[in-house]
């Protein structure tokens, strides 16, 4: 009688141990899922941040090669190089000096002079580092290579205004160069672009942020 119960007991001792065995590999396999899942998660982040790395980069290139060459003319250029001097020879060490002073005045937590001279500083080697930065990506337009009769960078235009009744005079220049007060106007903007390589005696009609502006040109020449 008592065969029939050994029997028993190991064949309950045998699926039990079948059931543990079972278990074991379904763990497993379950934690072999979950660190590949884990490692294809980390992996698609890292491919993600690459992908986004590289549009990054592709996107700053773009936006270098967009920018271009700068044009400016001799004027300008001589303007540029006298600036970048000052601010090198004369404010970068003023500065300097100003933030020494205010240092030695005690406690900078409180110190509104200290941190004003900390401003004007980082604005002036963001200066200086922008015109540095322009000299080495730029082309001065020769006087002599100006044409007479033809508007292009370099240019003083005499135009009369169609809708005004008025003439106005200004100068063609660099995107750098520009200045409403000064009568510049750069050769990107939308009057500077539509006269360029224009003709004494044609109308030209500009479409401007206000509307449209007709100019008839009457005179050009070198600036």
């Amino acid at each position: 009688m008592r065969f029939p119960r050994m029997r028993n007991l190991r064949r309950r001792f045998t699926v039990a141990l079948t059931f543990r065995k079972l278990s074991y590999i379904i763990q497993k396999l379950r934690a072999k899922s979950i660190h590949s899942l884990f490692f294809a998660v980390k992996k698609g982040l890292w491919l993600r941040k690459k992908e986004e790395g590289c549009e990054l980069k592709t996107q700053r290139e773009g936006k270098h090669m967009a920018e271009g060459k700068k044009y400016l003319t001799e004027e300008g250029l001589a303007e540029l190089q006298e600036e970048l001097n000052h601010l090198i020879g004369v404010r970068r060490h003023e500065i300097a000096e100003e933030i020494k002073v205010a240092r030695e005045q005690g406690d900078l937590s409180e110190n509104a002079e200290y941190d004003a001279a900390r401003d004007e500083q980082r604005d002036i080697e963001a200066r200086i580092a922008e015109i540095e930065a322009l000299l080495k990506n730029v082309e001065v337009i020769d006087k002599d290579d100006i044409k007479p009769d033809e508007i292009n960078i370099g240019s003083k235009v005499t135009v009369f205004d169609c809708d005004y009744d008025e003439e106005i005079v200004f100068s063609i220049v660099g995107s750098t160069q520009a200045s409403s007060l000064k009568g510049k106007i750069s050769n990107e903007s939308p009057v500077g672009s539509a006269l360029l390589h224009k003709h004494v005696g044609e109308e030209v009609v500009i479409e401007t942020p206000a509307g449209n502006v007709t100019y008839r040109i009457l005179n050009i020449e070198r600036a």
